[in-house]
């Protein structure tokens, strides 16, 4: 770690750049919020065209902040696409 860097300032975090997988991550979460419902088809796939863009955690952030953290682990609700497909 080298003094006086600005990333590790508090606050900086937003402007570091993502990974592939980060923004991988940020596409599962808006694929929950799809199956329950709290996302139109329209909104999710604007977004993740725009995750797609994105390039610091702070865009990723701002895409995926009305998400609840508990949606990405919760069950999908019965007679959702997600609830119906495994069978």
């Amino acid at each position: 770690m080298t003094a006086g860097r600005e990333d590790w300032k508090p606050g900086a975090l937003g402007r570091l750049r993502t990974s592939r997988a980060d923004r991988e991550q940020a596409i599962d979460v808006l694929k929950a919020a799809f199956v329950h419902g709290r996302l139109t088809k329209d909104e999710f796939d604007l977004r993740v065209g725009q995750v797609f863009a994105s390039r610091t955690y702070a865009d990723l952030g701002a895409l995926t902040a009305d998400i609840p953290g508990w949606v990405t682990s919760a069950e999908p609700p019965p007679g959702s696409r997600a609830s119906s497909a495994g069978g």
